[in-house]
């Protein structure tokens, strides 16, 4: 294999790593953009991966890209290369997130070898891994302000969208982080009940209904967030940007909380259709939860719905 297209594999598991807690930091940005000045990339591969650097990167796709590697590179090598990027990147930003030294944990084992040691990469991309820790928290800290600022977008937006739409003092409690976990969690539900393209009533009430229990909300504060929500989906927030905006804000209870949410809603109409369950599925690999738990939660979900009928 050319040693182009030998490169462009590492990139890709890499920039999965880098999104595996829901976000890319600047530092993780800096790390993976002084690679790709090192390493050889065609004009094509280099463009794929700044694609990846755009988005957040499912765990379905990590895997295949993981499988890809170990299945296209059998070059110890090149496999240790990867093992040591990896490495330096879940450091880089001074932190280390439990959903990337989970993704640490399954390359070791998927890419074990007994014969895996010395690197390949060449000078310049080792340099990069040993050392040059302070010149890519420099450079990270140019882009810090840009999009990857500290303070996240659903934050910005939220700040933005109360300064005009003045709530009522019974929607004045919702605030800062309170009101952007909730926007979100309503705007989830809202891709969901709107994917077959037909919202049905009971699916509406149900949103309201998911609204008011969880989070205890009035009326006016239902109506405060259904605004916010629509305001989401008006600044052309994707699928991958709101989960990965939910991420930053939720641990993995209250994702699996939005999962029965999610499933609640979809078959409040007494069914769930394809484009539903689709788009309940695609959130959930966004909010990196295990498919066993996936499937669990489905099954709950289908079992007392059949119980209520």
């Amino acid at each position: 294999m050319p040693e182009r297209g030998r490169h462009l594999p590492l990139l890709r598991v890499l920039a999965a790593v880098a999104w595996a807690d829901g976000e890319l930091a600047a530092e993780e940005e800096a790390f993976l953009r002084s690679l790709m000045d090192d390493l050889d990339l065609s004009p094509e591969g280099r463009g794929e991966v700044e694609g990846l650097l755009t988005a957040p990167v499912s765990r379905d796709a990590f895997e295949r890209y993981a499988r890809e590697f170990e299945e296209r590179i059998d070059d110890p090598g090149l496999r240790s290369d990867l093992l040591a990027a990896v490495e330096r990147l879940v450091s880089i930003d001074r932190t280390r997130a439990v959903e990337e030294v989970d993704y640490l944990n399954h390359l070791r084992d998927w890419l074990s070898d007994p014969d895996v040691g010395t690197a390949s990469g060449g000078a310049s991309f080792w340099d990069r891994l040993r050392g040059g820790v302070q010149a890519t928290w420099k450079r990270a800290a140019s882009l810090k302000e840009g999009v990857f600022g500290p303070t996240a977008w659903a934050t910005r937006l939220g700040e933005a969208v109360s300064g005009r739409l003045q709530p009522g003092a019974e929607a004045a409690s919702l605030r800062g982080p309170r009101r952007d976990y909730v926007s979100l969690f309503g705007a989830l539900l809202q891709r969901v009940v709107d994917a077959d393209g037909v919202t049905h009533p009971n699916e509406q009430a149900a949103l309201h209904a998911t609204l008011s229990g969880r989070f205890g909300l009035s009326a006016a504060e239902i109506d405060y967030v259904l605004r916010l929500v629509a305001d989401h989906v008006a600044s052309g927030a994707d699928r991958q940007r709101l989960c990965a905006e939910f991420n930053r804000i939720s641990g993995p209870e209250q994702r699996i909380d939005l999962l029965r949410a999610l499933f609640a809603a979809a078959l409040a109409d007494g069914e769930i259709s394809r484009q539903e369950e689709d788009e309940v599925h695609l959130i959930a690999n966004f909010l990196w939860i295990e498919r066993q738990d996936y499937a669990s939660i489905r099954r709950e979900a289908l079992s007392d719905r059949q119980a209520e009928a």
